[in-house]
């Protein structure tokens, strides 16, 4: 989750300034401290600062050369930096800091432009609330279902592809490309790595058995090796991008290791069940 967004000259000087929440922190006292920060890694280090974390806030910082958006631009170089919690990825917050900055430069061509009075150009300010919107996520609980749902489908389908009567060299590898993309879906749509990964290994766990039975086959546990690790790989890549894709809109939605033992453990109940008591024909 984004805090706050700071946009400065060369000079040190800030021109433009956008909150969530408005802190008691003091505008100058920040924007000196940040110029001071370049100042010092260029002249000791020779590199500019990227990022910097602290106990529970991380600063991403980006500089970029007006001239490089536009070759008649009189602006000196402009420095971004936004303040945000430590779950967000740095390529995602460069990423978003570097097209704010590009917009920035194409407003600030307006001849009427004056850097003081930034915030009387209301296109600016809705073109950063709308793309904050479109760089996060909600990683929410609605989420986490539909790609329980979306989840639940793929094995499905995969297995009723897979299950087709007669051998056909190609319908394996069908199999594996949809249920590899569907599955990387679902990591993509829950938000992070742990859930990417662990969606698939409990819907594996609770369908495993009701497949199993549905397309009377044997086999349940290389079913459930190979299944289960393509797609938990599938969906830890697909929760790997959406991390370097998206912003985090809070951190309500990581959850106390305990919830993630207890839904585990649930679907190995419900595996258990389904094993030795609804269908106790797959073990034959």
């Amino acid at each position: 989750m984004i805090h706050e967004i700071f946009i400065n000259d060369t000079s040190g000087i800030n021109i433009y300034h956008y909150f969530v929440r408005e802190t008691k922190v003091d505008l100058q006292m920040i924007t000196s401290l940040i110029s001071a920060l370049m100042s010092f890694s260029d002249e000791v280090f020779f590199s500019k600062v990227q990022k910097i974390d602290l106990e529970n806030r991380r600063l991403t910082f980006l500089t970029i050369d007006p001239k490089t958006v536009k070759k008649d631009s009189s602006l000196p170089p402009l420095l971004g930096v936004c303040v945000s919690d430590l779950t967000d990825h740095p390529l995602a917050l460069q990423r978003f800091l570097r097209k704010i900055l590009y917009k920035f430069v194409e407003i600030s061509d307006n001849p009427d432009f004056n850097k003081s009075r930034i915030k009387e150009y209301p296109e600016f300010e809705d073109f950063l609330r709308r793309y904050l919107k479109f760089m996060t996520h909600p990683r929410n609980w609605l989420f986490v279902i539909c790609a329980l749902i979306l989840c639940g489908f793929t094995f499905y389908l995969t297995s009723w592809i897979f299950y087709q009567k007669g051998i056909v060299e190609w319908r394996d590898l069908l199999a594996f490309c949809i249920g590899s993309l569907l599955i990387m879906s679902c990591g993509m749509l829950s938000g992070t790595k742990v859930w990417g990964a662990i969606i698939p290994f409990v819907i594996n766990l609770i369908l495993a058995p009701f497949l199993m039975y549905i397309f009377n086959e044997s086999g349940i546990v290389s079913f459930m090796f190979s299944a289960g690790s393509l797609s938990i790989i599938s969906g830890t890549f697909g929760g790997f991008l959406a991390e370097r894709l998206w912003l985090f809109k809070s951190n309500k939605y990581h959850l106390n290791k305990y919830v993630y033992f207890i839904m585990i453990t649930i679907a190995f109940i419900i595996f258990l069940i389904e094993l030795f008591v609804i269908f106790p024909s797959v073990l034959h």
